[in-house]
């Protein structure tokens, strides 16, 4: 809303980011201790994702623009997890930690490599 009424600053674009990525790190950090998932492997699931974002805000610090690329941004990172926690809540997988851990590793790679790959190349 602050790019529409001409209200975008700085500290605006600093605070969006930083909440972005803390959101994405308060999202991941319970489910390591109230699943069946390792801390080991939600720590790798974590660094991938804020890596990604990270790759996204390389645009900016290169005279681009943030880098949105996919193929699991942030919405769809959200989307995997709420079908992870649905498998499980309805029974159809005993332990979703498992395929949710390895698509979200796998998409947050691809989409920090993507949004990289489209840095670079700009």
């Amino acid at each position: 809303m602050a790019v529409e009424f001409g209200q975008k600053s700085r500290l605006g674009g600093v605070l969006n980011e930083t909440g972005d990525i803390l959101s994405e790190i308060a999202l991941f950090l319970p489910l390591m201790f109230i699943s069946s998932c390792t801390v080991a492997k939600g720590s790798i699931v974590i660094a991938l994702v804020v890596l990604s974002e990270f790759a996204g805000l390389a645009g900016l610090a290169f005279g681009d623009r943030r880098r949105v690329e996919g193929p699991l941004g942030k919405a769809d990172r959200s989307f995997v997890l709420s079908i992870g926690g649905a498998a499980a809540f309805l029974g159809f997988l005993p332990n979703p930690t498992w395929p949710a851990s390895l698509a979200l590793c796998i998409g947050a790679a691809l989409t920090g490599w993507n949004r990289l790959c489209m840095v670079v190349k700009n």
